[in-house]
Order: C-alpha cells, then structure tokens, then sequence
C-alpha cells in the first residue's frame, strides 16, 4: 500500500472519523439544542425589555395621573364652556374658581377661534391669533399637550394642556387651556442604580427628568446623533444605542397622557448587554460544548481501549520486523478481549515466521554447502582430465597432435579455474570474473612460455561480479582468445620483448568491455592469415562464446598488434527460471556458431 502523507493522512486516524462520526450522530441533537437556546434567549430578551418598560412606566406613576387629571380637566371644561361662553362674567368666575380648587394649576382659560381671549383664571384679555399654537390648534382640533418655558399669563415653565370645544352642531368654538407648573412634573426616584430618565412631549421639549447624578446632563445620556422629536411613538418600546457620552446603553420609551408626553429612561450597559444578547451565552455554544465534550470523552476512550493498544501493536510489529525481536507473551496487561486476541495472533505468527525462516536459512545453508562440494567435485574432475591429457601428451610422438591437446587440456584447465573460484566464493550465484580472468591469463602464459622467451603481460583488469551463464563463455572466450594470441606472438618490429595486453573494463551502465591484443613478429603469420590454412575451429568458438554472451566481437591489426573486441552487457539479476531460459537461449545461440 502506497504511504499516505499530509492531510489525508490525518483524515485517515480513528479519532477523526470518530470526531466526523459524533458530528453527524449529534447533528439532529444539536440542532434542537441550538433553537431551544435561541428560544431561551428570546424569552430571556423580551423579560428584559418588559422589566425596563416596567421601571420606566414605574418611574412617571405619578407623572402620568397628574396628566390624565389635567386632560380629564380640560375635556370637562370644553364640555362646559359652550353654555357660559355668550357670558364672560361667568366664565371667568367658573375658570377661576376651577384653579383656586386645582392646586396643581396655574392657568385655566377658553380662547375662541378668533384667539381673542376674554374669559381666564386671571381676568386678562390676551390676543393668541398670531401664534403659532393657536394655528396648529384651529387646523387640529385635537387635545394638545406643549411646554411653554415663558408663558405669558403664568410667568413660568408650564405645559400647556388644550382641548377642542364645539357646539351642539359639532362647530369649533375655539379650545380651552390649562397651565400646569413644570415643577409639578417630575419623575420618581429610578430604582435601579444608573438610571436616569426624561419626559418630553412630541415637539422633544423636554417636560422633566430624574436620576443624572455625578455632573450628567440630559443631552449626555440622550442617545448619540439622535433627537427627541425622533423617538416618538406610540407604542411603547426598547432599544439599545450609544449615548452621548460612547457609553453602550439600553433605553425604553413609554407613551402616556393620550400619547402627548413620553418617558424616556436610560440603563447602564449591563442592560444593553442583555437586550443585545452579550451577556447571554450564544445559541450555539451549549451545543458546541456538547459536541466538544463528547468528542473529547469519546477520543479519550477510544484511545485508552483501542488506539494506545493499537500503537503498542503496531511498535511492536515494526520492531520485529526491523529486529526480528518477539514480543513477550502477556507482556501488556488490561487488554480488551478482540485486541487481546489480536495480540495473541500476532505473537503466535512472529513464532511462527522466525521457525520457518529458521528452516528456509537452514535448507539455503544446505543448498550453497551441496552447491559448492558440487563445484568442488567438478573442479576436481576437470583436474583429473587434464591429468590424464597430460598423460597422453607425453605419449604423444607428433607435435600436431600434443597441440591438440595441449589446447584441449587449456580449455578445461579454464574451466577448473572457474568452478574453483565458485567453490571458494562466498556467493555462489555470482563470481569475480576480473579475478578468474587474470588467473587464466597467468596460467596460459607461463604454459605457453615453456622452453620460449617469456611474453611481457599487461593486464588492466577491472573487477566485474558476473552470474556463471555469463561468467563460464567469457573465462573459455579469454583462454580461446590467448591459446590464439600465444599461437601468433611475436617480438616487435623494432625489437624487445613480445606483448599480450588484456583489458576488462566496465562502465557505470552495465556495459563491459574485453580487449586482448599480441605483438606480431616481423614476417609472421597474423591469425587473418592463418585461418585460411586451418580448420577455424579456434574462430568458431570465439564466435560461440560472444553469441552466448550476446555480445558484438571484433577483430583486427593495427600498428604491428593484432587483437579481438568482446562488447557486451552486463546481465541484471533475474528469476532463476527465467535465468535457465537465458541460459538455454544462450547455448543454443552458442551450438548454432560452432555448427557453422
């Protein structure tokens, strides 16, 4: 299995499909939680603003009774004044009387539609035509609650509460008007610490206030960017906002006296915390901490059963395999049944690898001692021919025929060499070819010096690990290559010793190279020459050789030397079955060349 790195690595461990695995079972579960929370918020948020609605309406109890008085006054003064209307005297009288027996009055008074007044609490004629108030009255007949900070008849800070008279036709009459002192208006105490409030009529003038203590003024705590004529409604109703002062506050308004005045209270920051959901705890986090928690106590558990036996198992099998070091049988302790199970299987295989590897190394030990007595005994028995040829050269009278056999007893002694470098080598499937070829190079030339001036030897010999399907054609090409090299040699043109230059090198890619060249004699025959008057038998191995080894031979003379090229690849390691079909294809290819 290919190695799986980086994220999908990660992705692939227990416990993040375990984590994937809880996500999905406890989505349903955690989204009930989510709206239930959310729920609970909601409900928790409209308390809140309830309970700010509360103190505020708490706060103008009285504020509102007092306008309700004057509004409830004044309707019952315009159901009045269309019967004393045609009699000043008695009007006046009635409107004085009503605020000697109010004593939250100042001014009581019918001001026709002409704006002419003539009957008042106080006596007086006023002219109202010209005034603004007096306008948006007749274009509105409705009840009508002002501040006058500067009233003229009063001298003081008044509201001003008007209502509509009409006659029996339904015909404005023109509207009458009481004056209450502001100071009569004032807020309760706020009850609750940070409170402050203020009332103020549609216009935004403002009526009253309670609380700003510490140097506050109104327009600090009034919300920011904001104005008084713009948080009319008429309804009552809860908000957060910035005050003048930065500070995050919670504000309710609540509309009174027939929705002519309003209260408008601020509340410190924890308030608006609440109504802005801050100091609730968000709708997703009890589910979050759920999800978490379990995650985190199933990952616990699953790595305290599973996952640290697991690793344990799996250290344990690296190290066996690295070491071959068995685990101890109960070594670890407290295991779950199926991994306990696990790890018996486990130990019961590694007993079981490191007995049959013991047998498979015991039967490859007994093969390469069988392998090399049988290298051995061939050597041996190559020895023994090569004995017995010498037995028969002595015999021999004709100097053709010890030839002969002197080139037959070369070969095999070639072949002796090699089995005896495989019976000594410590890998029998593979030999040191440059070793065996520069002893055969040793052996031909001290046999083919005898009773003749020695030949100078130049060996250049790289070391080359070949498999014997390739190692026994190139030894027998070296020594058929020598046998002819001997035959040829001759001293140099200009004098000296005759040579024979042998050269194995090898490349980084595999490719060998096999060079072996001999100085010819001045006037001698070059073997070109002396192929035409023998049989070829020496040419046709040659040719044997290379076509067993799948190698391109050349040969040739230059300068005075002639010699043969053997090029070929070194073979990579194969199946043996596959390696006998070489080596059949190779002989074949072999008997072919030395057929024709």
């Amino acid at each position: 299995m290919d190695p799986v790195t980086g994220p999908a690595r990660f992705a692939q461990r227990i416990g993040v499909r375990l984590a994937v695995l809880l996500t999905i079972a406890l989505l349903p579960i955690g989204v009930l939680s989510v709206l239930q929370t959310r729920q609970s918020a909601e409900i928790e948020q409209a308390r809140a603003e309830l309970t700010l609605l509360a103190l505020t309406e708490q706060s103008v109890t009285a504020d509102r009774v007092l306008t309700q008085r004057a509004l409830g006054s004044a309707r019952a003064l315009a159901t009045v004044v269309p019967t004393i209307a045609g009699d000043p005297e008695a009007c006046r009288r009635r409107m004085a009387a009503f605020v000697e027996e109010g004593s939250i009055y100042s001014f009581a008074g019918f001001i026709p539609s002409s704006g002419v007044m003539t009957c008042s609490s106080s006596g007086r004629e006023f002219d109202f035509s010209g005034w603004d108030d007096h306008e948006l009255m007749l274009s509105n007949p409705e009840p009508m609650v002002i501040v006058n900070e500067e009233a003229p008849l009063s001298r003081t800070s008044v509201i001003v509460i008007s209502y509509p008279s009409f006659d029996a036709a339904g015909t404005l009459l023109g509207y009458v008007s009481l004056s209450v002192p502001t100071v009569n208006v004032r807020p309760d105490i706020p009850v609750v610490a940070g409170m402050d409030i203020v009332i103020f009529t549609r216009s935004g003038a403002v009526v009253g206030a309670g609380g700003f203590e510490g140097g506050i003024s109104v327009e600090d705590r009034l919300p920011a960017s904001m104005v008084l004529s713009e948080l009319v409604r008429d309804r009552p109703g809860v908000f957060t906002a910035r005050d003048g002062l930065g500070e995050r506050r919670a504000f309710a308004i609540v509309p009174f006296a027939e929705d002519r005045l309003f209260a408008l209270a601020s509340f410190p920051d924890r308030s608006a915390g609440i109504l802005a959901g801050g100091y609730l705890l968000p709708s997703w986090l009890l589910p979050g901490l759920m999800w978490a928690a379990s995650v985190l106590v199933s990952y616990f558990a699953i790595d305290w059963l599973v996952i640290r036996h697991l690793r344990g198992l799996n250290r344990r099998m690296r190290e066996f395999a690295d070491s071959r070091l068995l685990p101890k049988e109960g070594a670890v302790a407290g295991l779950p049944l199926e991994i306990a199970e696990m790890e018996d299987d486990f130990t019961t295989m590694t007993r079981q690898i490191v007995r049959d590897e013991a047998e498979v190394e015991n039967a490859l030990h007994q093969q390469r001692v069988l392998l090399k007595e049988v290298h051995h005994r061939v050597k041996n028995n190559l020895q023994l021919i090569s004995s017995i040829i010498n037995m028969q050269m002595r015999e021999l009278s004709s100097p053709e025929a010890r030839l002969v056999l002197r080139r037959v007893q070369d070969r095999v002694l070639g072949l002796a060499a090699i089995h005896r470098n495989l019976y000594q080598t410590t890998d029998v499937r593979r030999l040191e070819a440059g070793e065996v070829i520069s002893e055969i190079v040793d052996h031909m030339a001290d046999i083919g010096s005898e009773g003749e001036e020695s030949p100078l030897i130049e060996k250049r010999i790289d070391p080359v690990d070949l498999y014997p399907d390739q190692a026994v054609p190139l030894c027998m090409f070296v020594t058929e290559a020598m046998t002819n090299a001997l035959k040829y040699l001759g001293a140099p043109a200009g004098g000296g010793h005759p040579v024979i230059s042998v050269s194995l090198e090898t490349s980084g890619d595999g490719a060998v190279d096999l060079v072996i060249a001999n100085t010819l004699g001045e006037g001698g025959v070059t073997p070109v020459e002396g192929r035409s008057r023998s049989s070829g038998l020496g040419r046709r191995l040659l040719a044997a050789f290379a076509a067993q080894l799948d190698a391109r031979l050349e040969d040739g003379e230059r300068d005075g030397r002639y010699g043969v090229r053997l090029s070929f690849r070194e073979r990579a390691f194969v199946d043996e079955g596959d390696r006998l079909d070489a080596e059949e294809q190779a002989s074949a290819r072999a008997a072919t060349f030395a057929a024709q």
